[in-house]
């Protein structure tokens, strides 16, 4: 390998070099493995979906770097053992750096481009960490110690080109120094990136005090947050100019201490930015310093996303296409009829300003298109450069068909809300304000529905109806209407009125979801959708899915341009009346089996229904006998002469099966909190402690929700008892 760059300033000559790096910390944290492979100088990607599918690369040089080696005294990355694989920095200079060496001490140009996407290793190969210096520094120590070795006119003729190195990776020398596009000042320093103007800002160090001053209209971040007038650095404070060019401020010598630079990585800079955006790693429960697992793909997914929403959002100003690119946490509880907190997941808000149109974009969607806007500025920046081109023409003229900022508009998810299905399974009537909430916890309207009991021919059942134990309507037919009343307060059309909406659902097993007809340029608009449903035949399942699920209930926006949902009937069975059938006939196999301190619980609320459903029996027979009593007052008798007329105590006693059935939400709502909780997989000691205590703490709570719940119905039926037997004269 020396013998091939040894000979390389003796023939003009492409190599190219691959190097597979270590996990940064985000890797490691998301337990990520590795799929490259070499053997020499081909590398081997298995595609991570399908263990099968392979492709091999061969470069001029490979060098691996992900794993075996270990830091010394001194700190420098070296082979765990003598003749290990592990390729350190000397290594990458003895085949890349020695070949550019001798091209520029016999006077040859040579070039040296680092290509590789966001964290990908280019700025520790180039630049290095402390002592593990990349190429650059090397190449720059070679030629001034070529320099003092050879004094002759030849030698003294040479990061003058020596000095063209130090302009890499920025000195601030004493002074006013400007920072920008341009680099016709005596004292500039010229950068160049999406974003960054002609004249940015200014660096001045007086008197060993460095202060940036941005220019306006220039985009400048210190330590994440945006600044927009002159801010003192200090030691290792983050720079960030334009939408992604990132530096370290290194002070002076005095300044520094034996802080690890290496940890202020991509990474670091992208995850300080989305902290002060309000976007973070949450802490456990119990109070610990540990990581919340289910944040942690979506916090970096965010980080990973943020500088390529930046330059995104340039290259569209710079285009003057009027389109704003927004990151935005997705919440996927939301979709779900249990209310679970499921997995979150990154989407794109693309808005066109001007127009008024809104998009969602997945990640992948966004990645790609980002391509294409890639090419189109290119083609744009070139269209600039040329020097035929007409004077005020700004953007790259595309076919809006092919221009990767435009869309056709479609129905946009704003938000859902949850309909819980409980009362149907006692044939409770249920009236609702529910809050639309959107994927990031904004309240996008206030809807009003009712879940109906009714007859088979629509007709609204009476407190008669209603049942103590749900297992009464095992094999019998339940029939209810979803009630869709009125939207109120949208934002989604306060912002434009030009826009419409409609509401999409789903039940039980339904495979597609229904929709309510669009209403348009309305912020307050009346649905009035009543959807009759049925089961012929109910089965357990359903009893379970009625006493534990919401039917959710999705928010869809429409704009100008776009279709209207439409419900789509395929594998939907109907009666001839046009109800639903939701089932027919229950499945065979039983419920799964709970844990044992659920089954306690559970066997001891059976009991106290057991003992509901006695005391059901008695109030009706006394029901019987007041109406009887009634009966003859209307006829003269003397029983009940001269007493009021009260209303029934069906009434207050079907409240009170109200008041007990929406609290038993909230212990449903604990049952589930404590089926979650389980400890993680590789807790320590002190770990498991905190969560055998916080397991301690969900069980009480459940278990004083739950005593609460049933007293507090004992309580009342015993007091409608009591209210009724004075009413018939029993205890008078």
């Amino acid at each position: 390998m020396r013998a091939k760059a040894a000979g390389m300033h003796s023939k003009d000559c492409v190599k190219v070099a691959v190097r597979v790096r270590p996990f940064n910390k985000r890797e490691r944290d998301a337990s990520s493995r590795c799929i490259v492979s070499m053997v020499t100088s081909s590398i081997t990607i298995q595609d991570p979906r399908e263990s099968q599918s392979r492709r091999s690369f061969c470069f001029d040089y490979a060098y691996w770097s992900h794993s075996g080696f270990t830091r010394d005294r001194g700190g420098l990355y070296v082979p765990e053992e003598p003749g290990g694989r592990y390729s350190d920095q000397d290594s990458v200079f003895q085949d890349l750096g020695e070949g550019i060496l001798e091209n520029a001490l016999q006077g040859y140009n040579a070039t040296l481009l680092a290509y590789g996407q966001t964290g990908s290793g280019k700025s520790y190969s180039m630049v290095g960490y402390g002592p593990n210096k990349g190429l650059v520094p090397k190449l720059c120590d070679r030629l001034f110690q070529a320099i003092r070795e050879n004094q002759d006119t030849r030698q003294c003729q040479m990061t003058a080109l020596a000095c063209s190195f130090l302009s890499f990776i920025l000195f601030c020398i004493s002074g006013e120094w400007d920072i920008g596009l341009c680099d016709s000042a005596p004292r500039y320093i010229s950068i160049k990136g999406l974003g960054i103007q002609e004249r940015h800002a200014v660096f001045r160090n007086e008197q060993r005090r460095v202060t940036l001053t941005p220019l306006a209209g220039s985009k400048v971040i210190v330590n994440g947050n945006s600044v927009s007038q002159a801010a003192e650095l200090q030691h290792l404070d983050r720079l960030i100019l334009g939408s992604n060019c990132t530096y370290l401020f290194i002070g002076f010598p005095s300044e520094r201490g034996g802080d690890d630079w290496s940890r202020y990585d991509y990474d670091y800079f992208q995850s300080e930015l989305a902290a002060a955006e309000g976007i973070h790693l949450g802490e456990s429960s119990a109070g610990s310093s540990q990581t919340d697992p289910s944040l942690l793909a979506v916090f970096y997914d965010f980080i990973k996303l943020m500088p390529m929403v930046a330059e995104a959002n340039q290259m569209s100003q710079e285009l003057n296409k009027d389109v704003e690119f927004k990151l935005e946490i997705k919440n996927l509880a939301l979709s779900d009829s249990k209310g679970h907190d499921l997995k979150k997941e990154i989407v794109i808000r693309v808005s066109a300003v001007g127009r008024k149109q809104v998009w969602m974009w997945s990640k992948t969607k966004f990645v790609n298109r980002k391509f294409l806007m890639e090419d189109a500025y290119q083609l744009h920046q070139a269209e600039k450069s040329r020097d035929n081109i007409a004077e005020g023409l700004s953007t790259a003229v595309l076919p809006r068909d092919k221009d990767p900022f435009w869309d056709p508009v479609e129905p946009l998810l704003l938000g859902s809300a949850h309909l819980w299905l409980q009362s149907l399974a006692f044939r409770i009537p249920l009236e609702e304000q529910l809050e639309v909430l959107g994927s990031e916890g904004t309240e996008e309207a206030i809807l009003q529905a009712q879940l109906v009991p009714c007859t088979s021919t629509g007709l609204a059942q009476g407190e008669d109806d209603i049942l103590i134990d749900p297992s009464e309507l095992l094999g019998r037919r339940l029939d209810f209407q979803l009630v869709l009343e009125q939207c109120c307060g949208l934002r989604w059309i306060r912002e434009a009125r030009d826009r419409g909406v409609q509401i999409g659902f789903r039940l039980f097993d339904c495979s597609h979801p229904l929709y309510s007809p669009a209403v348009w340029h309305n912020v307050n608009p009346l649905l009035d959708h009543r959807v009759h449903f049925a089961s012929l035949h109910t089965s357990q399942r359903l009893l379970d899915y009625l006493q534990s699920s919401a039917v959710v209930l999705e928010l869809w926006g429409l704009q100008e341009g776009c279709t209207d949902l439409v419900s789509s009937l395929e594998g939907v069975r109907m009666t001839a009346e046009g109800i639903f059938i939701i089932e027919e006939a229950g499945p065979a196999n039983p419920a799964p089996v709970d844990s044992a301190e659920i089954s306690c619980s559970v066997r001891a609320l059976q009991q106290d229904m057991e003992e509901l459903k006695s005391v059901n029996s008695s109030l009706r027979k006394e029901n019987h006998i007041l109406r009887e009593q009634l009966n003859a007052a209307r006829n003269g008798g003397e029983g009940v002469r001269g007493r009021s007329v009260r209303p029934s105590c069906d009434a207050e006693f079907g409240r009170s099966l109200k008041v007990f059935y929406h609290s038993m939400t909230s212990v449903r709502g604990q049952l589930q909190r404590l089926r979650r909780h389980k400890p993680s997989e590789d807790s320590d000691l002190l770990s498991f402690r905190l969560f055998v205590d916080e397991q301690s703490h969900l069980l009480r709570d459940f278990s004083e929700q739950l005593e609460q719940s049933v007293s507090t119905l004992k309580q009342d039926v015993a007091a409608i008892v009591r209210r009724k037997r004075e009413r018939s004269g029993i205890w008078s």
